[in-house]
């Protein structure tokens, strides 16, 4: 079945006999929503709960993030579309059959046109399909059809790129396996400076003191911002960066 998300990139699996690598549905965002949520504290001891808890209802939707793996996860019971895909609504301007608008009384087809206008379409295009629509009683033109807004039961929420997600997350890994590791390494092993590593690509490095300065204030926004992130995950939330 096809499915519409609200990025293009988003995750497959290839077939049995041609599978992809991880990497392909590593580039998705909705991969690092899952990543990010399995890093939720609270939603994790919701998880060993079986479901019970204050985060019950996520639980409901988002199931057990930790005893699968991503595809496994996002396969089982069409996870992944339930959740993230464009659910099926009227959304295109068309005329009503009189058996559809019963309710407005007896009424001749060849007389009255009753149409359904969905709000959610540009007033340009609604006006433009109108007009289409008209003629298509005389002359058999059709209209083009237009995406309605995004309806999917979880939205995406703030602006990302999957390196900088990728990037933020490893940050705050690397400062959970070692909380006393310092920030300008964090900084440099997670991806947060290109271009010094750039620079120094293969070799032993310790930067300045500015530098150090500048890695450190990169990791302390990064360790920020992927708190917010996990936090608001338990809101069914991602990937906002601000609580």
């Amino acid at each position: 079945m096809s499915r519409a998300f609200a990025t293009r990139t988003y995750p497959t699996f290839g077939t049995a006999n041609r599978p992809k690598p991880p990497s392909s549905w590593q580039r998705s965002v909705y991969y690092w929503w899952w990543e990010y949520l399995r890093r939720n504290d609270a939603y994790k001891i919701c998880c060993e709960k079986g479901g019970h808890g204050e985060l019950a209802q996520l639980y409901t939707d988002f199931g057990d993030v930790h005893s699968k793996d991503f595809k496994q996860w996002w396969v089982t019971d069409d996870r992944g579309a339930m959740l993230f895909a464009e659910q099926a609504v009227e959304d295109r301007l068309r005329e009503l059959k009189p058996d559809e608008a019963a309710a407005l009384g007896g009424w001749d087809k060849n007389q009255f046109m009753v149409v359904l206008v969905p709000l959610s379409q540009p007033k340009r295009h609604l006006t433009q399909r109108f007009t289409t629509l008209l003629k298509h009683r005389h002359e058999g033109a059709r209209g083009k059809r237009m995406l309605a807004k995004t309806n999917a039961n979880y939205k995406l929420a703030g602006q990302f790129t999957i390196e900088s997600l990728k990037a933020t997350l490893k940050a705050y890994d690397l400062r959970q396996a070692d909380p006393k590791i310092p920030l300008w390494r964090v900084a440099l092993e997670a991806g947060l400076a290109k271009t010094v590593q750039k620079e120094h690509a293969g070799s032993i490095y310790e930067p300045d003191a500015d530098q150090k300065n500048a890695l450190n204030v990169a990791a302390s926004r990064a360790l920020k911002r992927a708190k917010a992130m996990i936090a608001n995950t338990a809101r069914g939330v991602f990937p906002k960066s601000v609580t």
